[in-house]
């Protein structure tokens, strides 16, 4: 999920989707033009077990948000280690 107009983030949110992509996850981009909570409670609506949140926020505390449904809080995971992180979750 992507948050906020920067172009940057954007690009960063457009870099993850790809190496995910690529790494033959399966993945929900929510380009939509909503708001953060409209978001983030369809997020959990719909069932997502891992939302990963890309920011300015984020980006500014060292990469990607990372939320899992049966977790109350998140974390920061850098970006570099995403994949990495997604596939050691799913083993």
């Amino acid at each position: 999920m992507h948050l906020g107009k920067e172009e940057t983030t954007r690009q960063k949110a457009e870099a993850l989707y790809e190496s995910l992509m690529k790494a033959k996850f399966e993945v929900l981009w929510d380009d939509r033009e909503a708001g953060a909570g409209e978001k983030l409670n369809d997020a959990d609506l719909i069932g997502i077990s891992v939302r990963l949140l890309v920011s300015a926020k984020s980006l500014e505390k060292g990469g990607v948000e990372w939320k899992e449904r049966a977790e109350a809080e998140s974390r920061i995971v850098e970006e570099e280690d995403v994949v990495a992180s997604l596939q050691k979750y799913y083993e």
